[in-house]
């Protein structure tokens, strides 16, 4: 399986690229709002039980994915540097275990931006982030701009890019991986 993983700050526009970069490819989407949903119904937000089950359950998924041979998915995420390395580097050794691959994508954009994006109304079908402040919060705790070390990841500039030509250029470039 080929995994295609998007990942930026909250609003840059992970799913939106997602969704069209899936009708392109015709590779399944799973976007990690999915699991965080799930999870916020049983446990609060970061507790230990809330991130245990989120990164087991996005773990299984992909794991059962690979062993059906399913040919690509395309995963979101908000990565934070460095907490998150520990999850991305289990999803590498998932998908290398099933002689699959994984292809990181950065997507950035200007700072405004976010807090413009932040307050559109697509974001009320999943539990997002939806006002400045929290997004500020956010921004103000995690480091979301790091690119994920020892990996190649393309970065894609959501400011300078609309979302069909974001995808089309991650889709490009996968195609020659």
């Amino acid at each position: 399986m080929r995994l295609l993983f998007l990942y930026g700050p909250p609003a840059v526009g992970k799913l939106t690229v997602a969704k069209l970069l899936a009708r392109r490819s015709g590779y399944v989407l799973f976007h990690n709002q999915l699991t965080v949903d799930l999870a916020q119904q049983i446990f609060p937000w970061g507790s230990a039980e809330y991130v245990d089950l989120v990164d087991r359950l996005r773990l299984e998924i992909m794991q059962r994915a690979a062993k059906a041979e399913v040919s690509g998915m395309i995963f979101t995420f908000v990565y934070a540097h460095p907490l998150d390395l520990p999850f991305v580097r289990k999803v590498q050794r998932v998908l290398r275990r099933h002689d699959g691959s994984t292809h990181f994508y950065q997507l950035t954009c200007q700072r405004e931006d976010l807090f413009q994006r932040v307050k559109q109304d697509s974001r009320r079908d999943h539990e997002k982030i939806r006002t400045k402040k929290t997004l500020q919060r956010v921004l103000d705790r995690y480091d979301l701009h790091t690119a994920i070390p020892r990996t190649e990841s393309l970065l894609v500039d959501t400011s300078r890019l609309r979302p069909a030509a974001a995808a089309e250029l991650i889709w490009r470039d996968a195609r020659k991986t």
